[in-house]
């Protein structure tokens, strides 16, 4: 039996630990490893997290000073000695089936990536329904192209998979980035030979009223523009010519989306980010025009966009919420 390594970034949840850390523990496979790692909590967080590591010596805790998300990540995983990756994150909580699943699948068919699914959880006391088994089998081009599928979400976020950890030998999360995920999970996915993705739900997202996501929109949730033009930039590098037409057309839509949100939004430096954000649908415009993957229509309001925002804003405001921009 492998050796598992659970990380769990930590900061500020002194009311939602106990549920994500208990979920960990009572896990049916034991072979684990728990890294708690607290970055600087200014709540009671970081003495919960050694209440634990008293209580069960898999727990391994690490205080460190506040460096965001990504930097916890990447803590714990120079720290991990498993096999395994796992990402929890500490404000949601896990089957306590999760990692016996996503293991005996990556014994059973000799995978790098296990992914199963997630249900969004308003509640503690949501509960996963039994379903149908569907498991699908994807080398890297397959779970990369799954990126840009309707449910692309399951295989964008970090936290329902389990990884072999010789991926991450040249791999680490951004530093001071938001949707560090999106800066991430692609080059794993290109990275890993056999990924398999299951439709059984072993996470639960907890859905909170001031969690970073679900906040009034700021300037750094453009981190996610940022992270696909590197993306593109990843594909064209290594000659993934199709996904790079994707990200392309992605992309476009992101930017017509993002300044929409800027518009209505009260940021610092509006003025400028709009600006900056038509300079790049100009500077790509040709690119944009000839991409296949854009629609007509998508071409139409782009080109509308960059000409008459007060046009824009009003085509948007009328069709966007039935069928979007893209």
């Amino acid at each position: 039996m492998s050796l598992i390594s659970i990380i769990v970034p930590i900061y500020n949840v002194e009311k939602y630990i106990f549920k994500c850390v208990d979920s960990i523990i009572n896990q049916t496979y034991k072979n684990i490893e728990i890294i708690l790692v607290d970055d600087g909590s200014t709540d009671n967080s970081g003495t919960i997290c050694d209440e634990y590591e008293k209580k069960d010596n898999r727990i391994k805790v690490i205080h460190k000073k506040n460096g965001g998300l990504s930097d916890a990540r990447n803590v714990g995983i120079d720290k991990a000695k498993g096999d395994y990756l796992v990402f929890v994150d500490s404000d949601d909580w896990v089957s306590d089936k999760m990692i016996e699943y996503l293991y005996n699948n990556a014994c059973k068919y000799k995978a790098d990536i296990v992914q199963g699914d997630y249900i969004k959880a308003y509640t503690e006391y949501n509960c996963i329904k039994n379903i149908k088994e569907e498991i699908n089998h994807y080398n890297s081009i397959g779970a990369l192209n799954n990126l840009y599928e309707e449910e692309c979400t399951k295989s964008v976020v970090v936290w329902n998979k389990i990884y072999k950890k010789d991926l991450f030998e040249e791999i680490r999360f951004p530093k001071g980035k938001l949707h560090e995920d999106e800066f991430t999970t692609y080059k794993l996915l290109h990275k890993a030979k056999n990924v398999v993705d299951s439709n059984i739900p072993i996470y639960y997202y907890r859905q909170r009223e001031g969690s970073i996501m679900q906040s009034e929109f700021s300037e750094k949730r453009l981190h996610a523009l940022e992270a696909l033009i590197e993306r593109k930039a990843y594909f064209k590098e290594n000659n993934l010519g199709e996904l790079e037409d994707k990200t392309t057309s992605l992309i476009c839509t992101r930017l017509k989306g993002f300044y929409i949100k800027v518009k209505e939004s009260n940021i610092p430096n509006k003025d400028k980010v709009l600006k900056d954000l038509k300079n790049k649908m100009k500077k790509n415009y040709i690119l944009f025009i000839k991409n296949k993957g854009i629609t007509t229509k998508g071409k139409i309001t782009l080109t509308i966009c960059i000409l008459n925002d007060k046009l824009f804003l009003k085509i948007y405001k009328k069709y966007v919420s039935k069928d979007g921009l893209s």
